[in-house]
């Protein structure tokens, strides 16, 4: 028996609970079935059957399994957009007067949150976060799973924030998150895109197909009043400028801000310094000028600020609110030095993709240290093609290189350093080094410091975890660092 999504949707608005996990059902309840082969499709619907659900809503394509049921079947052409539908109506985030900032890109995406969410508080603002290091709020902090949380947990996510007067949202929104919809149904009132480099090819293929799902954030999903913050100085984020009504580009440089001035709104960051204390930046927005003396380094952080400042003022925010970035210290595992009884200049940071550890590294070289060492890997059952250009970035600009382990999942820890070393010219004269272990290699590299070298650790940032094989394993580059330093 087959019935409308019309009358689907007059039955959650009545209150009628939807669930996406089979094993979570409960007698009564709408099934949505999100599977990716038709071989899950039976699977997870015998459960839902055997605990007793009352509706299925699917995919067109699998309307086949229907005719092993007496459940009534509602068949979707886009049951990424149709969840959305439903779940908007179920958790009341249609009418959810949270503003939403969502931040794409393939670096950058945490540390703009953070500093965003910094502004926002100094102003006495109750936020919300959801990225890859946490989900937060109020006084909730989950483990982040997924970047971007699948669509339903969103939207449960969104009416828990309305409970606890959150009144704006930062969100990392994933390029997986947004090629599968999982914003569906949520009104974004900010959309934003720090970069486009290379990375999660093994899923999308190649970099026009990577840059379509990131655009996706500005063209597909329908916005209330909403803003788009564009990088004028990444070359895929400058196309979107033409396409999109009265944009906020930023830009570090002055020639790109008179080049697109008639075409968007201008936030402009001249550097005045870049050096080991922090950045000093000129900003100047619609004839308001201001300095921010932050502590971070980098240039891609002046262009972090930037991009955080762009998005605040989309929230209504002042230039004095913007002052408070004076005071901003950081991220956890972005370019984090890890303070340490030697008092060696050790930094961790999140960089696993060739664009990332390139500008990791121009950052460190730049503040005059005698010999950059890093240790880096590549991760497991994920995009191979990047590995030999990981270690063409290392060996461009790295003195000493040791290449361990990363994340090697279900992958043989060998093999995927064997890949990165074929991406060595051997016409440098980088210092190369193997080691599996990841402790041993971070101990290693201590161990060959001077006292006016530099050591990068890169690739795992925050993450306090080593999954080998199927399973996590407790473990810190930050704590591997303190603990290798008492042994030497």
């Amino acid at each position: 028996m087959n019935i409308s999504f019309e009358t689907l949707k007059k039955l959650v608005q009545q209150g009628q609970n939807i669930e996406t996990n089979s094993q979570n059902i409960k007698n009564g309840d709408i099934f949505i079935l999100c599977a990716s082969t038709l071989e899950k499709s039976k699977k997870f619907l015998a459960q839902a059957a055997e605990k007793k659900a009352n509706y299925v809503l699917c995919d067109v394509l699998y309307k086949e399994l229907a005719d092993n049921y007496s459940i009534p079947f509602v068949f979707s052409d886009d049951l990424a957009s149709d969840l959305g539908i439903l779940a908007s109506i179920a958790y009341k985030t249609d009418k959810n007067p949270i503003k939403i900032a969502a931040i794409t890109g393939t670096n950058g995406k945490t540390t703009v949150c953070a500093l965003v969410e910094h502004i926002l508080l100094k102003k006495g603002l109750r936020i919300g976060v959801l990225g890859t290091v946490s989900y937060r709020f109020a006084n909730t902090i989950l483990d982040a799973n997924l970047t971007t949380p699948d669509c339903l947990s969103l939207h449960r996510l969104l009416a828990k924030m309305y409970d606890e007067n959150i009144s704006h949202l930062l969100m990392e929104a994933s390029s997986h998150a947004l090629e599968q919809n999982r914003l569906a149904g949520i009104n974004i009132s900010t959309a934003a895109i720090s970069n486009v480099t290379q990375d999660h090819l093994d899923y999308h293929k190649n970099m026009e197909n990577y840059f379509a799902a990131k655009k996706l954030l500005f063209t597909k999903q329908e916005y209330t009043n909403k803003t788009s913050v564009i990088n004028l100085d990444d070359s895929y984020c400058e196309r979107l400028v033409t396409e999109l009504i009265n944009p906020i580009g930023y830009t570090l440089s002055k020639e790109k801000a008179l080049a697109h001035k008639d075409i968007c709104r201008i936030l402009l960051g001249e550097v005045q310094k870049l050096d080991k204390t922090g950045i000093q930046i000129n900003c100047t927005f619609e004839q308001q000028t201001w300095q921010i003396n932050s502590p971070l380094i980098g240039d891609f952080n002046a262009s972090n600020i930037l991009a955080a400042q762009a998005i605040a003022f989309s929230f209504g925010c002042s230039k004095e609110d913007m002052l408070t970035l004076n005071d901003f210290s950081g991220v956890c595992g972005r370019l984090e030095k890890v303070q340490n009884k030697k008092n060696l200049s050790i930094f961790v940071d999140y960089a696993h993709t060739p664009d990332a550890l390139i500008n990791v590294q121009k950052t460190l070289k730049a503040l005059n240290f005698n010999r950059l060492i890093t240790v880096f890997g590549c991760g497991g059952d994920r995009d191979n093609s990047k590995r030999a250009l990981m270690a063409k970035a290392v060996e461009d600009f790295s003195d000493i290189a040791i290449i361990t382990s990363d994340n090697p999942r279900t992958e043989n820890p060998a093999q995927i350093i064997s890949m990165i070393q074929a991406g060595f010219s051997g016409k440098s004269d980088t210092i190369i080094f193997e080691e599996e272990n990841r402790y041993l290699a971070i101990k290693k590299a201590i161990e060959l410091m001077n006292e006016n070298d530099v050591l990068l650790i890169a690739g795992k940032g925050h993450e306090d975890y080593q999954i080998i094989g199927t399973t996590k394993h407790s473990f810190s580059d930050q704590k591997a660092v303190l603990e290798a330093i008492e042994e030497i």
